[in-house]
């Protein structure tokens, strides 16, 4: 597939292959009947708004009844505004969705709660199209109907790791992290992935982190979600994270994002 700089230029010859990377997400277009997105990193509900918009200016060049692709293997987190924002527009675009789409592959992580929640967003939506859920991409293209599936996924693959300059490793690091907050030893996260602690060290710190900074980013992520959406005690979030104490979580809260839980609570959340 070749790159495109803006979405113009991916409509422009979506029977060549194109693909555009956006922030937080890559677009492709293989051919007028398979297209895909992935996603990473914490996007907010008006970004994923903005991303369903765009795609939707892909319809006058594409095929009917098409096939696609929604990757959100190397989602950090999910947030409440993101799965807002596609619950609203399936329900707002649902007749236009079932002219356009017969099937959807969402490709997800088989562990921890990003790869929970995506697993199970089908189950609960009202979807006017065939759907399915797997946790590698290869096997996704399958269930679409791609002959090429293996060699397309590995180009999709590369394609990923160019357009978010994260190193395989480190992302499948994050995912294990993300699904143990604060729980995951180094040993066990190398073991993992089938390296030596000390092997795993050297990579995080040639990718200028560390396991501590790593472990530190999947408890501050999995604390915000949970200050987001609800308004248990901050004790009781800072157990959940895998902090020894209070104090402990707030001092990490703090040095990661520059606001104190309660801060951020008071912002972003309920309030207490």
């Amino acid at each position: 597939m070749l790159a495109a700089a803006t979405y113009d230029e991916l409509l422009a010859s979506p029977a060549t292959g194109r693909y555009h990377a956006g922030p937080s997400w890559l677009s492709f277009i293989v051919d007028p009947s398979l297209v895909g997105v992935t996603v990473w990193g914490n996007p907010s509900g008006e970004q994923t708004l903005e991303l369903l918009q765009a795609h939707e200016r892909m319809r006058p060049v594409l095929a009917a009844r098409i096939g696609a692709i929604i990757d959100v293997r190397h989602l950090e987190w999910p947030t409440s505004g993101a799965y807002d924002a596609v619950f609203g527009y399936m329900a707002m675009r649902r007749d236009w969705l079932a002219e356009y789409i017969a099937r959807v592959a969402m490709v997800c992580s088989p562990d921890g709660p990003v790869g929970a929640a995506a697993a199970g967003f089908f189950d609960v939506s009202t979807k006017p199209f065939a759907a399915a859920t797997f946790t590698g991409l290869a096997e996704a293209m399958t269930w679409i109907g791609r002959t090429d599936a293996e060699p397309l996924a590995a180009e999709v693959d590369g394609l990923i790791a160019e357009a978010t300059g994260t190193p395989a490793p480190l992302r499948r690091l994050r995912q294990q992290l993300a699904s143990r907050p604060g729980t995951l030893s180094l040993e066990e996260a190398a073991r993992a992935l089938g390296v030596t602690a000390r092997t795993l060290q050297r990579q995080l710190q040639t990718w200028q982190t560390s396991f501590r900074a790593e472990q530190n980013f999947a408890q501050v992520r999995a604390a915000k979600l949970l200050l987001e959406k609800g308004d248990a005690p901050l004790a009781a979030i800072a157990a959940d994270v895998g902090c020894a104490s209070l104090s402990h979580f707030s001092a990490m809260f703090r040095r990661v994002t520059g606001e104190t839980p309660r801060d951020w609570r008071r912002l972003h959340g309920k309030g207490e």
